[in-house]
């Protein structure tokens, strides 16, 4: 395992669009939410720049909280 610093960006994996987000079950958005949040605090710590996956992480949780809010709608 070769082990340096990464001075390039980070990429996401993910092709992150709302439409695909919205596709996701509640199991596959929580799978891509952590796999971004991994990616994400591993550009910090090698100090790469991760605004690509920020903008990403930020998608991810914005459908996350739509889901909950649209869930607590249901409940009343």
């Amino acid at each position: 395992m070769n082990r340096h610093r990464q001075s390039e960006n980070i990429q996401s994996r993910y092709d992150i669009t709302e439409e695909y987000l919205q596709k996701l079950n509640e199991y596959e958005l929580k799978k891509v939410f952590l796999n971004v949040r991994s990616l994400l605090n591993k550009a910090r710590r090698n100090r790469s720049n991760s605004k690509e996956v920020e903008i990403d992480y930020c998608y991810i949780q914005k459908e996350m909280q739509c889901r909950q809010e649209a869930k607590n709608k249901r409940k009343k």
